[in-house]
């Protein structure tokens, strides 16, 4: 399966079950003011967010790590074909840098990413929630398997050439 970028970029995830215990905590409290609710900078990496969701589906699922640039090139959407990927682009920048650290004084609690991957799962495992298919009700949300397919198979060729021309000799080392 296409994996975006390096495992090890951060990315900056919450569970919405965290959003609500922390509104509910606050209204029971009497509390008023604006907050920013998302992860703790930092909490997770790609890389653990895709470990944890390969180990929750049991799929054995095999990580091929695409550079960004690549599936830019190839036409992959960040975001709704990949979800959570957000490239290192202006467009994309701080995406991952918001901090919640006013909500976190105040009692917001972020559980383990990796337990609410495995909690997500079961709930769509066992139908407790509809499967996602459109974003915003319009964008189609995850990769095509044809398009996935076909980007696979060009990152692979890309890999076997550039393994063949590490292996060829230099023209000049013959001289």
């Amino acid at each position: 399966m296409l994996a975006p970028g390096a495992p090890d970029r951060a990315v900056q995830l919450i569970d919405a079950r965290d959003i609500a215990d922390f509104m509910l905590d606050r209204l029971a409290e009497g509390g008023t003011g604006r907050y920013l609710t998302t992860g703790v900078r930092g909490n997770t990496t790609m890389g653990e967010l895709l470990g944890a969701c390969v180990d929750a589906t049991g799929a054995g699922t095999e990580l091929v790590w695409a550079d960004e640039q690549f599936l830019q090139d190839h036409g992959v959407a960040p975001w709704t074909e990949v979800p959570l990927w957000a490239p290192d682009i202006p467009e994309m920048a701080g995406i991952w840098a918001s901090s919640s650290a006013k909500a976190l004084a105040e009692g917001l609690r972020c559980r383990p990413v990796a337990e609410t991957v495995a909690d997500t799962w079961r709930a769509l495992s066992e139908g407790g929630c509809p499967r996602p298919k459109y974003l915003q009700g319009k964008t189609p949300v995850g990769l095509a398997e044809d398009k996935h397919d076909t980007v696979l198979a060009a990152w692979d060729d890309r890999r076997w050439q550039a393994t063949a021309q590490q292996r060829l000799p230099d023209a000049s080392a013959r001289q």
